[in-house]
């Protein structure tokens, strides 16, 4: 039996899986309008173009179970036809509102079609992260 258990204890830390998870909150102006994380396939928000104000802002909140304490994180929302930023954040927290003003992306003249992101610059020459947050649709 004591056998039993010690080769239990051994072999238990290694059968384990450390399980990371990034999420995130969506507000138009004080309204939330959606929650998102990883696991949430093809996230995406519609907007009706004639709904949206002058003073319409998007605010995204994102957080995560592992924070970079030596990282600038860069959220932007870009063009999903040609790639183009068209509003960029950069922080050296998570967990704040970042706002993305509606106004100019209601007015863009090309596909009303976004992606909002988050890159995590990592400094000392590792590779960052990026990752979708989500897809906003203009109609």
């Amino acid at each position: 039996m004591k056998k039993f258990i010690l080769s239990f204890l051994l072999f238990v830390p290694f059968t384990g899986q450390c399980d990371t998870l990034d999420y995130w909150s969506v507000y138009l102006n004080d309204s939330l309008i959606g929650q998102f994380n990883v696991l949430t396939p093809d996230p995406l928000l519609r907007l009706d173009k004639e709904s949206i104000h002058s003073t319409d802002t998007i605010f995204v909140i994102y957080n995560n179970d592992h924070p970079c304490g030596r990282c600038d994180y860069y959220f932007a929302i870009k063009a999903s036809e040609n790639g183009n930023k068209l509003i960029a954040e950069r922080r050296k927290k998570i967990g704040i509102k970042i706002p993305f003003p509606l106004v100019g992306l209601k007015n863009y003249e090309g596909s009303l079609d976004f992606e909002c992101f988050v890159y995590e610059d990592r400094y000392g020459g590792k590779e960052g992260v990026y990752l979708a947050l989500f897809r906003l649709l203009i109609q």
